[in-house]
């Protein structure tokens, strides 16, 4: 047909979407776990949230009167910049203590951000927040 007209656009570039990975080159680093590389720097900052999760963690008072007690499991996102996103709970025990368990991720450290192929990626995470009467 004559009437139609292709343009060939050579500069095109599809917007990139920020797709979380789950597993990256070089996975994000918290704290003094940034000089780290391969898994050693993974377990690092796995075990460096674990102990800041369990430090910052408040049991809620009323849940805790009630007797209320369970793991959270939170699914947050460490973005390009580092900075932890998208915080959401997976498997909710009660709402006090889900909101709890958003909070302590929530405020989480800027971490260095995970690397593929030498590019600052978004690296996904599920983490569990225990809350256990002693």
């Amino acid at each position: 047909d004559e009437d139609t007209e292709i343009e060939i656009i050579e500069d095109y570039e599809e917007e990139e979407e920020d797709v979380p990975f789950m597993i990256v080159e070089n996975m994000p680093a918290m704290g003094d776990c940034k000089k780290l590389r391969g898994d050693e720097r993974h377990q690092c900052t796995q075990l460096e949230i674990i102990k800041y999760v369990s430090k910052n963690t408040k049991y809620p008072p009323i849940a805790k009167d009630a007797g209320i007690q369970g793991t959270v499991f939170v699914y947050f996102v460490v973005g390009k910049d580092g900075k932890v996103k998208d915080v959401r709970v997976l498997r909710e025990v009660d709402s006090r203590l889900d909101a709890e368990a958003i909070r302590v991720v929530e405020s989480l450290p800027t971490f260095e951000p995970g690397e593929q192929r030498g590019k600052a990626v978004s690296v996904q995470y599920t983490i569990p927040v225990k809350f256990i009467i002693r």
